[in-house]
């Protein structure tokens, strides 16, 4: 779900940019310019299309993973309380934590960081899983590229205020 809104979020600041031309003097063709960079960027490109894909899909294609070395099921037993009915390592959204049992019988997701310093657990998107073997050690994991594409959308917001500021921007 994080995944989801970052992504759909994330482009909202582009539309919101785009509201902003002829509101400032030389503004259209500033934002022109950073649009151009923005769809040579292969991570945002790929946000940009990752969110028409969530839009008209409903979701993200995205693989989790679960890394254990030297990991002993001895170890989750330990941490498990006694009200969970069980336990969990690199669902769908990469989390961990506990089953538990709701009034309506139903079963409901807690979700807790263990701790482990021995297990690590993520995601991928799907499209980059093209590798042989067990683990894919070399491609992009999601969080990088969400955190590289916030930065690009932030530093965008933060130009166009040093360019034509905030009072020019609010006309």
């Amino acid at each position: 779900m994080g995944l989801q809104n970052a992504v759909t979020f994330g482009r909202s600041v582009t539309f919101v940019l785009q509201n902003l031309k002829g509101k400032a003097e030389g503004f259209e063709e500033w934002y022109d310019e950073r649009v151009e960079v923005l769809k040579d960027d292969p991570v945002c490109s790929y946000m940009v299309d990752l969110r028409n894909k969530i839009l008209k899909e409903g979701e993200a294609d995205t693989v989790n993973y679960a890394k254990a070395e030297g990991f002993n099921p001895a170890q989750l037993q330990a941490v498990t309380p006694s009200w969970a009915d069980g336990s969990f390592i690199g669902d769908q959204y990469g989390g961990s934590g506990f089953y538990v049992e709701r009034s309506d019988g139903t079963q409901e997701k807690f979700y807790v960081d263990f701790g482990f310093d021995n297990i690590e657990t993520g995601l991928y998107f799907e499209e980059t899983q093209e590798y042989e073997g067990p683990f894919p050690e070399d491609i992009t994991e999601i969080e990088d590229d969400l955190k590289y594409y916030v930065k690009i959308l932030a530093e965008l917001v933060s130009d166009a205020k040093d360019e034509f500021g905030s009072e020019g921007l609010s006309n």
